[in-house]
């Protein structure tokens, strides 16, 4: 070993890691890590929101269905061609967040077991329809305006933990009003609702 250190002077034996580079490494490391579970975070708060999106869509086709199997209570041009005098939607509902939020909605007819005049057949459906929401989503609740001949606009509102800023406090989504633009019309809530912070909402325009 003297003879090949007195060859090559340049020689040094191994002397593995120091423990500063083990210290970085553990750092890097750890950094990577941090952004791993930060990306599979995101990744699944996007997740429930797009399934929740996903559900409100189904939720809205079940609606539709039921005031096309009852127009004549869903108000328009459904009555009017009757020849009698146009009445009000019977699917119209504006309860704001909190009054729906201490009231569980059951109907007063099950039209699923007697027979229902059109007027019982509406509140069973519009009762039937809002327990569905509710039980799907975090407080689930809804509003309901129009008629059949201007269109019926639905709106499915939920309580959504995650929808906060960078500081971490819940946001309060837009409230709805003329003039939005299609992507805010979509997700706004209505001033009807009048949804705390932390609520979420998307709406349809339903043409039966």
């Amino acid at each position: 070993m003297d003879r090949i250190r007195r060859r090559h002077p340049r020689f040094r034996p191994a002397r593995g890691f120091s423990l500063i580079e083990v210290l970085v490494v553990i750092l890097i490391m750890t950094f990577g890590l941090l952004g791993i579970a930060g990306l599979q975070a995101a990744t699944a708060k996007f997740k429930v929101n797009a399934w929740v999106r996903s559900a409100a869509s189904v939720q809205f086709s079940d609606l539709a269905d039921r005031l096309r199997d009852n127009p004549g209570q869903a108000g328009g041009r459904y009555v009017a061609a009757t020849g009698t005098a146009s009445l009000p939607s019977a699917y119209v509902f504006t309860d704001d967040w909190d009054a729906q939020q201490g009231a569980v909605p059951e109907p007063d007819e099950d039209c699923l077991t007697t027979v229902c005049t059109p007027a019982e057949r509406a509140a069973f459906d519009l009762a039937t329809w809002r327990a569905e929401v509710r039980r799907q989503f975090p407080q689930g609740s809804v509003t309901v305006t129009g008629d059949v001949a201007v269109g019926v606009t639905a709106t499915v509102a939920w309580f959504d933990r995650q929808f906060t800023n960078a500081a971490g406090e819940l946001q309060s989504s837009e409230v709805c009003a003329a003039g939005n633009n299609a992507a805010v019309a979509a997700n706004c809530c209505p001033a009807a609702l009048d949804a705390p912070a932390g609520v979420r909402c998307t709406r349809v325009l339903i043409n039966p």
